[in-house]
């Protein structure tokens, strides 16, 4: 049967174990995961604490799936050590050494000890609370300014790194607020209350560990140790999956101008820029009849459609039709009507391009060589940003101008642009720059 034994620490760890297995020899395996003493782990089902360690585990009502809480024992030797008699002085106090009634009772309270190891008397109660207020205070205020340190850093880091920003926006937007103020007093409050609630959590863990809020929390820590399992074992057996995918272009010309053509079988459509289209000379093709809207990752406009034009691809020449986007910085995309048209195969194994109709072949570009904005190293023309996005960042206090130029940047990413305009120096949201 497969068991999750988890601590109110957040401890856990999952293990196979036979029905008839005893509870002594669980104990002993789970000791090393969950950081407790087999000798001092107590194990409870249902609010009942397991005393019988030869019991086995179907003995004690466990089954396949369950999630058990174990708990540290809480140790009686001083209670017991206390109830123990002491041994007394034999009778007429014969012998050579003292007897314990003979040991002189001497009160080591008022004796302090030093830093530096010599003794002197503890002094008044008032000097040592002086003592402790003044470290509290000192104590208080390196705290302060470790969070302020934290605060600046952070910032430093978020506005630089737009992904950060938006996940902390959603995540912890009042600690994102304390962020870019650089208030460290705010981050230092946010985390004590972080702090209060994980303590309130292992509180109510130990006192009702049955309570439907406490199993919810336990099912949520199992699924975060799952999920962190998943990672791990992700980086250990396949870690190019934490890197970005190379996408595959191949070198092409169309109506002799050279171009890099973006294969993508995802695509219904192949596409090409109206841009692109003038750039090879082939814009009075466009049947503006065909007008319409290319739905996918956002949204943008067609032109219209080019119904066939000859394009080049690994030395042979093939007839093909592109749909016109109004707007965009593509060169040319070549989707699955294409693809299939001249019976197009993508060999990732010898990192190919097949064009069966011809069986001629192209080869997918290196990195070096695939264009960084969609539009190739020859031509710098800026991404153009969609009027609906302009329009909900100037609705949010900005000036279109810097709307615009945020949504160029970030290739048309709102939520990316919208972080660097909030977080940009200079720039407030009410559509001005600088001081108002």
């Amino acid at each position: 049967m497969r068991i999750t034994f988890t601590t109110p620490n957040g401890e856990m760890v999952t293990l196979d174990l036979a029905e008839d297995m005893e509870l002594e020899n669980v104990k002993a395996l789970c000791e090393y995961d969950l950081k407790i003493p087999a000798i001092n782990m107590v194990i409870s089902v249902n609010g009942q604490a397991l005393t019988d360690d030869k019991k086995t585990l179907t003995a004690v009502g466990l089954k396949d799936g369950d999630v058990v809480l174990v708990l540290p024992a809480i140790s009686n030797r001083p209670a017991a050590a206390a109830a123990s008699p002491r041994p007394q002085p034999a009778a007429g106090g014969g012998g050579g050494g003292p007897t314990p009634s003979k040991i002189p009772k001497i009160d080591f309270s008022t004796i302090s000890v030093a830093p530096g190891g010599t003794s002197r008397p503890s002094g008044s109660r008032q000097a040592q609370s002086s003592v402790a207020g003044t470290s509290g205070q000192a104590a208080a205020a390196a705290e302060l300014r470790q969070a302020q340190l934290y605060a600046e850093q952070t910032r430093s880091q978020l506005e630089s790194d737009p992904d950060a920003m938006e996940k902390i926006t959603k995540e912890s937007p009042e600690l994102l607020a304390a962020i870019l103020k650089a208030d460290g007093s705010a981050v230092l409050e946010y985390l004590k209350k972080q702090r209060l609630e994980a303590a309130r959590k292992m509180q109510m863990l130990y006192s009702n560990p049955d309570s439907a809020e406490a199993q919810q929390l336990m099912l949520e820590q199992i699924r975060q140790q799952a999920i962190q399992d998943n990672l791990e074992y992700a980086l250990e057996h396949t870690p190019e999956s934490m890197g970005s995918v190379q996408m595959l272009y191949v070198n092409c010309s169309v109506n002799g101008k050279q171009m890099k053509a973006f294969v993508d079988s995802g695509a219904q459509i192949s596409i090409i820029s109206r841009e692109y289209a003038e750039l090879c000379n082939i814009a009075h093709l466009i049947d503006e009849r065909m007008q319409g809207m290319a739905v996918g990752v956002g949204t943008q406009r067609f032109a219209g459609k080019i119904h066939a034009c000859q394009m080049e691809i690994g030395g042979a020449h093939l007839t093909t039709s592109f749909n016109v986007l109004e707007q965009g910085n593509m060169q040319i995309l070549l989707g699955l009507d294409m693809l299939r048209r001249h019976q197009m195969v993508i060999d990732l194994k010898r990192n190919v391009l097949v064009v069966g109709t011809t069986n001629t072949e192209a080869h997918f570009l290196s990195e070096a060589e695939i264009p960084t904005n969609g539009l190739g190293k020859d031509r710098d023309m800026a991404f153009i940003p969609n009027e609906t996005d302009i329009e909900a960042l100037v609705a949010m206090g900005f000036s279109r101008e810097q709307a615009r130029a945020a949504l160029i940047k970030f290739e048309g990413n709102k939520d990316q642009a919208a972080s660097e305009l909030l977080t940009k120096p200079g720039t407030n949201a009410g559509g001005a720059t600088g001081s108002q």
